[in-house]
């Protein structure tokens, strides 16, 4: 699509301005033989943690002003930045780490917001690492092609009791494709956790169900535990024992 640009107004860049996604471009021709250029969008996609109410907001007000979006989850292979006081071990930071996307505090997104000029420059990560001790910081968690290495939920199938469990992107993280919602209390959940069951033994993974105590998950816990002392081919683990994996 070709339009013609109006000098006296300002102009809404329609794969830009669209937040919902990451890598987007659009190119513009300067004059009908002149410059072609490409402009693109850096994917800001903040994830929160550990933050007061009042930073919540402040920052959730300068999101949408710099092209960001702000999330209280780690939505996996889409967000791009933890912003966080302190560097802790969570699950959120671990997933982040796993991830290579930057931990910064939020003064990070303040700088962003600091910005006058297209030609300023934009502020290094580097400087807004949040301060803190974590195993990770002794850790090399990158290896060819700028990837993690990080490998170590690959051989299992991992059954989920709650929804937006942070659990989930961070077994993602670690290499596990198979993530299994058991939320949905309209299925048959003894056929699903058997359909799982024999899926994984084909693909020669293990499967494990995260034990939650939230009445919420007490139809398909009961259904885990049954499966378990009958079978004794599903393995139950706390989530704390996932984040220390």
């Amino acid at each position: 699509i070709i339009k013609k640009v109006d000098p006296s107004k300002p102009l809404i860049l329609p794969p830009l301005h669209d937040t919902t996604t990451n890598n987007r471009s659009i190119l513009l021709l300067c004059g009908q033989s002149g410059s072609i250029l490409n402009i693109s969008r850096i994917p800001l996609h903040f994830t929160l943690s550990r933050l007061n109410s009042p930073t919540k907001t402040h920052l959730s007000s300068l999101a949408p002003q710099i092209g960001a979006t702000i999330h209280s989850t780690w939505e996996h292979e889409y967000s791009t930045h933890l912003i966080t006081p302190t560097a802790t071990t969570t699950a959120k930071h671990l997933t982040a780490w796993c991830n290579v996307c930057p931990i910064v505090t939020p003064e990070y997104v303040e700088a962003l917001y600091g910005r006058v000029s297209m030609e300023d420059d934009l502020p290094k990560v580097e400087d807004f690492v949040s301060p803190g001790d974590t195993p990770m910081r002794d850790l090399s968690s990158l290896g060819e092609g700028n990837r993690v290495v990080v490998d170590c939920m690959k051989h299992y199938t991992i059954l989920s009791l709650i929804e937006n469990d942070e659990m989930i992107p961070l077994v993602q993280a670690a290499g596990c494709t198979n993530v299994l919602s058991l939320t949905d209390s309209s299925s048959d959940l003894s056929q699903v956790i058997e359909r799982a069951i024999v899926e994984s033994a084909k693909k020669g993974l293990k499967v494990v169900f995260v034990e939650s105590k939230s009445r919420k998950c007490k139809k398909q816990r009961a259904a885990l535990w049954k499966r378990m002392e009958e079978q004794k081919d599903v393995w139950c683990v706390q989530a704390k024992d996932v984040a220390s994996a």
